[in-house]
């Protein structure tokens, strides 16, 4: 998950975000499809966060991470074309959303 200190709220910032995350989705999905879903890197040591973490683990968490990012995206063009992208959604994405903009507000407030 990114830290809410790193989340901006331009335009620019929301793409490079957004293209960022998908790369990392891309390696994910390479790695676990060259060496399967419970495989795990062998490059990472017993100090690093994510030491015996599997692929299908990984890919997850860069997924959550992607949704994250695609959820701003689509708060900052709410705003920006003023209507919603999404005419109607489950209680549980109203409440992901919620989030997204609080995030996008407090990054507002830091000037970023």
């Amino acid at each position: 998950m990114v830290s809410e200190k790193y989340i901006r709220s331009d335009l620019h910032s929301l793409l490079g975000h957004l293209v960022e995350e998908c790369a990392e989705v891309l390696a994910a999905v390479g790695k676990t499809q060259r060496f399967g879903l419970m495989s795990i890197n062998p490059e990472l040591g017993v100090d690093h966060p994510y030491f015996q973490e599997r692929n299908h683990e990984w890919l997850q968490r860069e997924m959550d991470d992607l949704r994250g990012s695609i959820g701003r995206f689509e708060i900052f063009m709410e705003a920006y074309l003023g209507r919603p992208c999404l005419e109607s959604m489950s209680p549980e994405k109203e409440a992901e959303r919620a989030v997204y903009r609080r995030q996008l507000a407090a990054a507002e407030e830091r000037g970023s």
